[in-house]
Formats: structure tokens, C-alpha cells, sequence
């Protein structure tokens, strides 16, 4: 643009130039003009007064006419060759005039037609300075998304170490509340066999005594056990407030983890309502036996008063083993829904991640990077879908039944479900 000024500016001082020496040349010819009319006026004078002054005299001397002769000869001659110089020379301003009007006008043409184009390159030059301009601020929108995608990738990368540590923790936590299960369950089938020994020993009367003694045993066991209950209750709800925590951290994470609600999780409930359900029939039946053998002995008159007191106290014994058995299918009942909150929560990571995987994909797409590489982000999701079903696959083992197919419907899930691939390489 300061190229296209300066060109102008020159072509307007060359113009200058050319109009002022034109006007001198115009000056020169007016003044060369003005003077061979001068002379033109003082020839005529002369020849005026040179003939007046013949006819006055009169033909006093043929030599001096002669000589006059000649001079006015000569002096019409000179005005005659003025004359034709005068009329040369405004034909030459005239031609000069129109000359100039000409070139004026080519220049003033070429002039306007330069300056058009100047203007046209101007316009393309603002043109392509718009583009650049519109691509660099495009450019920057498109590195600030850059930079904010790998500040999401670093926050992901970060959430991820910390899914892994909470996962280690919840891991161990819920091999403890499975080894304590299973404590629990070895429990449970010593008191039914005590019971059973219990009643094979009522079943003589002449074993008052020792069943007297046995069921005092019993009722230290029974004591102990009611202990260790507590402390198993107090665990218990220990372990709820933790897992309760840990489904408040857990709503924060973000990792690709398919649904795990397939993993052999009916077959191992299923069995574990069976056990249950088998244990509360044994001890029902078991406490129908003792009512039994207790309205025997009150309607038979003929035994002490003693063993009615054993007997008694054995079925005081037989509702505490009953209700503890009550208050352990009640914990396991706890440790189910602790186990389906997990799952939920789970699940509500899987919308989260879809969630950050379609932000991602809009966020390459609007960059216009072809692809972003994730291998740094493969969330360990494989221990996560492991832990429920493990879990679920040892209480199968512990209750009975539904190991195969458990282990079987885990491994079949685990085939389905792709993890690693939560940001994979974009498709075209």
C-alpha cells in the first residue's frame, strides 16, 4: 500500500512538472508573439510614414525613390514573413494546447485507471490481511481447545492413579467382609451341629445332667458368640460408612466400566437365599423339635422338674442360635446392597465416561486433529469388573452352587465388555 502512495505521488510531481514546463513554452510563444507584433506595428509605421513622406516630397530623386522602393520592399516582405511567423506560431500554441489537453487527459486516464487498479489490490491485499487474520484467531481458538484437552487428559490421567489407589482399598475391604462371611457361615454350622448334639443328648432323660452342663457350655458359647456378634455388627457398620464414603469418591472418578450387572450375580444371590432359607427351616424345625420333647415331659408327670428347667433354658438357647441366624442373614442382606450401590455407582461412571469420550470427540473434530492417541489413559477398568464378581463367585462357593456358571458369566461379560478403549482413534 505505501508502494502504490508513492507511485502516485510520483506520476501527480511528473504531471506537475510536464504542466509548468508546457506553461513556459506557452509564456515563451505568447512573449515571441506579443514581439513580432510589436514589430509587425512599427513596419507598418514605418511604411506609413516613409509613404506619406513620398507623397509628400513628391519624385524628387529616382535613386532615392529607387531606395525608398526597395525599403518598403523589404518592409512588406518582413511583415508578410512576421505575419506567417505569427500565424506558425499559434498554430504551434494551438497544437501545443491541444497536445497538452491530450496528454492531460491520457495521463489524467492512466492516472485513474492505475489508481483503480491500486484500489483493487488494496481491496485484495485487505481481503487476504481479513483471511490471515480470521485463520490466526481460528488457529488460536483451535490451540486454547488443544490446551485444554490435554489439561483434561492430565485431570484424567490423575483421577485414574487415584481410581486405582480407592480400588486397592476397596479390594482389601471387601476381602475382609468376605473372609468375615465366611467366619460367619463356619460359625453358624457348628451351632447347628451343636444343636443337633443337643437334641441326640435331650432325647435321654437320664442325661439330665450332662445336657445340663453341655448347655451351660452352650450357653458360654452362645455368650462368646454374642459377643463376637457385636463386634461383628459394630465391623458391619464400620464397613457401611466406608462403603458409603467410597461411593461418594467413587461419583467423582472417570473410567470406561461396562455394566457388571451380568457377571453371576443371580446365581450367587440365588444361592445364598437357598442357604438361608435351608438354615431357617433347620432351626425352625430344630425349635418345633425341643417345643416337642419339651410338652413330652410337662404332660408326662414323671420328669424332674430340673430337665424341664434344661429344656427351657436349651430353648431359650435354640431362639438366641435363631436370631442370631437372623441377624446374620440380615448382615449379608447389608453387604448385598452395599455390593449393588458399588454396582450402581459403577454404572454412573459409564455415563460419566460416554459423557467425557463425546466432549473429546467434539473437541478433535472442532481442532481438526485427525487423532489423539489415549494409550495413557486406559483405565484399569478389568480390576474393577473383577472385584463384584469375585466377590460374588466366593459366596457362591461359600453358600453352595453357582461357582460355574458364576466364573462362566464373568468371563463371558468380561469377553464382551472392551476396556482400554475409551478414547480410541477417531473414525472417519
Amino acid at each position: 500500500m505505501a508502494d502504490l502512495e508513492q507511485d502516485l505521488r510520483q506520476l501527480q510531481g511528473q504531471l506537475a512538472s510536464t504542466q509548468r514546463e508546457l506553461d513556459a513554452e506557452r509564456e515563451q510563444h505568447t512573449q515571441d508573439m506579443a514581439a513580432s507584433q510589436l514589430r509587425i506595428e512599427e513596419l507598418e509605421s514605418t511604411l506609413l510614414e516613409v509613404e506619406s513622406q513620398s507623397r509628400i516630397d513628391g519624385e524628387t530623386d529616382s535613386s532615392g525613390d529607387q531606395g525608398q522602393l526597395e525599403v518598403l520592399l523589404e518592409a512588406r516582405s518582413e511583415i508578410e514573413d512576421l505575419n506567417r511567423t505569427i500565424d506558425g506560431l499559434r498554430e504551434v500554441q494551438l497544437e501545443m494546447e491541444s497536445q497538452l489537453d491530450g496528454d492531460n487527459e491520457e495521463e489524467v486516464h492512466a492516472l485513474r485507471t492505475s489508481l483503480e487498479k491500486e484500489e483493487a489490490r488494496r481491496r485484495a491485499a485487505e481481503e487476504k490481511a481479513q483471511k490471515a487474520d480470521f485463520l490466526l484467531r481460528e488457529r488460536q481458538v483451535q490451540e486454547a481447545a488443544v490446551e485444554m484437552l490435554e489439561e483434561d487428559l492430565d485431570a484424567i490421567s490423575k483421577e485414574r492413579d487415584l481410581l486405582k489407589q480407592e480400588h486397592d482399598g476397596i479390594s482389601s475391604q471387601l476381602e475382609e467382609l468376605r473372609d468375615h462371611l465366611g467366619d460367619l457361615m463356619d460359625e453358624n454350622d457348628k451351632l447347628h451341629d451343636q444343636i443337633n448334639i443337643y437334641r441326640e443328648q435331650v432325647g435321654d432323660s437320664m442325661l439330665a445332667e450332662e445336657v445340663l452342663d453341655q448347655l451351660a457350655e452352650a450357653r458360654k458359647k452362645v455368650e462368646k458368640h454374642r459377643v463376637e456378634r457385636d463386634e461383628a455388627y459394630k465391623k458391619a457398620q464400620r464397613y457401611k460408612s466406608q462403603v458409603e464414603e467410597l461411593r461418594s469418591v467413587m461419583e467423582t472418578y472417570v473410567s470406561q466400566i461396562e455394566s457388571v450387572q451380568a457377571m453371576g450375580e443371580g446365581d450367587a444371590l440365588d444361592a445364598l437365599r437357598s442357604e438361608l432359607i435351608m438354615v431357617r427351616e433347620r432351626a425352625t424345625e430344630d425349635l418345633e423339635t425341643m417345643r416337642r420333647k419339651l410338652d413330652e415331659v410337662a404332660t408326662s408327670g414323671g420328669r424332674d422338674v430340673n430337665d424341664v428347667a434344661a429344656l427351657q433354658g436349651a430353648l431359650q438357647d435354640v431362639d438366641s442360635l435363631q436370631k442370631a441366624l437372623r441377624e446374620r442373614e440380615q448382615s449379608l442382606r447389608i453387604s448385598q446392597r452395599q455390593c449393588r450401590k458399588l454396582e450402581d455407582a459403577v454404572e454412573d461412571r459409564d455415563k460419566e465416561v460416554d459423557r467425557l469420550k463425546h466432549r473429546c470427540e467434539l473437541l478433535q473434530k472442532h481442532s481438526g486433529i485427525e487423532s489423539i492417541e489415549m494409550d495413557s489413559i486406559d483405565v484399569s477398568t478389568d480390576a474393577f469388573s473383577q472385584a463384584p464378581s469375585t466377590i460374588e463367585v466366593d459366596m457362591a462357593e461359600q453358600f453352595g452352587g453357582g461357582k460355574d456358571d458364576s466364573v462362566e458369566k464373568s468371563e463371558t461379560s468380561r469377553r464382551k465388555i472392551s476396556f482400554g478403549r475409551l478414547f480410541g482413534k477417531k473414525s472417519d
